[in-house]
């Protein structure tokens, strides 16, 4: 008698010894359906993997199964979503991209530099590690500056500043700023 033969009739006396090659009872299997998802979650909060984002997947995973749709319609749900994030990550990739500097749109006015300097009280110079310089006015400061130069507002990713220096008023402009000590510092 070969192995594959004598491991067969060994499963197979097994079975029936503990009688698991009888059909179990229609209300038995009722029970065994309706407690899945109890008996689900109670083994992953043993085991310490059970977490609020597991609770919903499995909450409408199993309404979904109860409607008679499972695994194939949530194959299909699951594929919708990753096409939708795929492509969403595509288009804000090409129309953005890392690094790339984002121009808003044209609702502010395309001002000189003598124009933001009346505005904001001083000009600030830019330079990137890329050699590039930005002047204009620093707006806000976070992962991004965000600078206001004679083309509008540009942001200007923080990895990307080398240095910032303010550039120096005129003779003619210092004398027409008014006076305080923040001025009298940078001046």
């Amino acid at each position: 008698m070969n192995s594959e033969n004598h491991d067969t009739m060994l499963l197979e006396k097994l079975l029936e010894r503990y009688r698991l090659t009888r059909p179990v009872p229609p209300e038995v299997q009722d029970s065994i359906l309706s407690s899945k998802k109890e008996n689900l979650v109670r083994i992953l909060k043993t085991a310490g993997a059970f977490t609020a984002a597991y609770g919903a997947f499995l909450s409408f995973y199993f309404a979904v199964k109860k409607m008679g749709a499972g695994i194939p319609l949530m194959k299909f749900i699951i594929s919708g979503i990753s096409v939708a994030a795929v492509a969403y990550g595509g288009y804000h990739l090409m129309t953005a991209g890392p690094g790339a500097n984002h121009t808003n749109p044209p609702a502010v006015k395309a001002l000189s530099l003598e124009e933001i300097r009346a505005q904001y009280k001083w000009v600030d110079e830019i330079t990137l590690y890329n050699g590039k310089v930005v002047r204009g006015a620093i707006v806000s400061r976070g992962e991004a500056y965000r600078v206001l130069t004679t083309e509008g507002i540009v942001m200007i990713p923080r990895s990307q500043v080398k240095m910032v220096k303010p550039l120096k008023l005129s003779d003619e402009e210092r004398e027409a700023a008014p006076r305080d000590s923040l001025n009298e510092r940078l001046y």
